[in-house]
């Protein structure tokens, strides 16, 4: 009966280990998520700061254009290229990010550890 019990206390012990770090891995990852919320609020906040800019820009362009009659007006769709381009290239930014990321874990699993403990002295 008494080798039942310690192996019983064996089993609870290492269950609790398990608890203890899944809730740990967990405060981790909600607290990764929040930070790449904030990441993703920034940049779009700052892209569309930067739209709102190249709006005014194309405006303003656009009103020179008719001040100097035709000049600048046979590329009219540049900045609609430009904007394309730039969307296509931010998911590509990011997905690379997450990519680069992905690997890093699978590599070096203790890379998560060594963020979370960042994350604890922040």
């Amino acid at each position: 009966m008494q080798e039942c019990i310690v192996v019983e206390q064996g089993v609870i012990d290492a269950a609790s280990a398990k608890l203890r770090n899944n809730k740990q891995a967990l405060a981790y990852a909600i607290t990764m998520c929040d930070a790449f919320e904030t990441q993703y609020q920034h940049a779009k906040a700052s892209r569309s700061r930067e739209l709102e800019l190249l709006g005014k820009l194309k405006a303003f362009v656009r009103e020179r254009a008719e001040v100097f009659g035709n000049y600048g007006t046979e590329r009219s769709n540049v900045f609609d290229d430009y904007k394309s381009e730039y969307e296509k290239k931010q998911f590509v930014q990011v997905d690379q990010f997450l990519e680069k990321r992905r690997l890093k874990i699978q590599k070096n699993p203790s890379f998560v550890q060594s963020k979370l403990d960042e994350l604890k002295n922040f």
